[in-house]
C-alpha cells in the first residue's frame, strides 16, 4: 500500500512509481467536489475526470482503464485508487487532504478489502 501526500486545496500533480512503473496523479478541486486522473508517464491517460467519492475504489468500476505502450511495451495500471476520510462522514471538502482528514491510497489485491473495512 502506497500513500500519496496531497499538499494542496485546488490542484496537484504528482509522480508515483509502482512495480517499476512511473505515472501521475492528477488531483483538481472543481469547487464542489475533487476531481482524479491518472496518467502513464507519457501523459497517456489511464483514466479521466473521475469524481472522487471517499472509501470507494475509483478505478475498478469506472471501465475506463486502459494500457499504454511505453518504451515499446504494453503496461496496464495494476492497482487501484482509495481515498478515504478520518471520520465516517462521505463529504469530502476541498481543504480535507490538506488537514489530514483525507488520504489518498494506492492499493493492490487483498489491501483494498482491509483498508475499506477499516474505513467504513
Amino acid at each position: 500500500m502506497l500513500q500519496v501526500e496531497i499538499n494542496t486545496e485546488t490542484r496537484t500533480k504528482q509522480s508515483i512509481t509502482i512495480d517499476n512503473n512511473s505515472y501521475f496523479i492528477e488531483l483538481a478541486w472543481t469547487g464542489l467536489f475533487w476531481n482524479l486522473s491518472l496518467l502513464y508517464s507519457d501523459n497517456t491517460r489511464v483514466v479521466a475526470n473521475v469524481k472522487v467519492v471517499p472509501n470507494f475504489p475509483l478505478l475498478s468500476f469506472s471501465g475506463r482503464t486502459k494500457m499504454a505502450k511505453i518504451n515499446k511495451q504494453l503496461v496496464r495500471f495494476r492497482g487501484e485508487i482509495v481515498v478515504t476520510l478520518s471520520d465516517y462522514s462521505r463529504e469530502l471538502k476541498a481543504d480535507d487532504f490538506v488537514t489530514g482528514r483525507a488520504k489518498l491510497f494506492i492499493v493492490e489485491g487483498d489491501e483494498l478489502d482491509a483498508l475499506l473495512a477499516e474505513n467504513r
